[in-house]
């Protein structure tokens, strides 16, 4: 039986959907499709074990992912079978970001998460021993773009003394949220949902409960928006317009 979403935190729900996987019994590697392995049908279970054991030739470690990933692109399943078998590692470093940048975890895991799923659409499989670094290399640099993404929405925020004159009106983050949306960087959607969740405090999970949708769904939404306003905000040719 599955937890209450509204409390899990997104890799937690992950993990708990992954290890349901586990126990279906279609959820398999058919003989013969991993070259090196026994002739034999192979359970999730066992290919997690394989996964995790050191002793695992690197080249059927870098054969079962090609693999899976391959079978990911076509099935979502599979999609989230990747994740569930990454999420230890991208877990990590999440750690990492959150204990140098003070980050929700919660956001920053689903960041990292996404940015993973991202990655399986368009890491190369023809170099399988390199297939789950580059994943994990994709994960964390969707958790860095939040970093940045944070550093500018804190630069916008940040506070004056009492003394100073009072700040450019184009300062304050919904304005700047505006300019994005009247330059055509994000919708007006995107920049309600960047309000809401990171300026008001709304959880990801209120907001796509309410939209009726999925809270993995409106997180990507979120980081895709993101990621095109920390370019904008960060444009060299923006430098001689009026700040903000």
């Amino acid at each position: 039986m599955f937890t209450d979403h509204d409390t899990v935190p997104a890799i937690d729900r992950l993990v708990e959907v992954y290890r349901h996987l586990i126990t279906a019994a279609e959820v398999v590697i058919a003989a013969g499709d991993v070259p090196g392995l026994p002739a034999r049908d192979h359970s999730l279970a066992e290919i997690e074990a394989l996964l995790l054991d050191a002793s695992t030739p690197r080249r059927i470690v870098g054969a079962l992912w090609a693999h899976m990933v391959g079978r990911a692109r076509k099935d979502a399943v599979w999609q989230l079978v990747c994740a569930g078998l990454a999420a230890p590692s991208l877990r990590s470093l999440a750690a990492r970001i959150v204990a140098n940048t003070g980050l929700d975890v919660d956001d920053v895991n689903s960041e990292i998460i996404c940015g993973f799923l991202e990655g399986l659409q368009g890491v190369d499989l023809d170099e399988p021993g390199r297939v789950f670094a580059r994943l994990r290399a994709a994960g964390n640099a969707a958790g860095m773009r939040l970093v940045r993404a944070d550093r500018i929405a804190s630069a916008i925020r940040v506070p004056v003394p009492d003394s100073a004159p009072p700040p450019q009106p184009c300062r304050h983050p919904d304005v700047v949220l505006a300019r994005a949306v009247a330059t055509g960087v994000i919708t007006a959607g995107e920049a309600e949902l960047i309000g809401r969740t990171r300026l008001e405090g709304v959880a990801v999970e209120t907001v796509a409960r309410a939209a009726g949708g999925s809270t993995q769904a409106v997180f990507q939404q979120r980081w895709r928006a993101e990621r095109r306003l920390v370019a904008w905000l960060t444009d060299p040719a923006r430098r001689d317009e009026h700040p903000c």
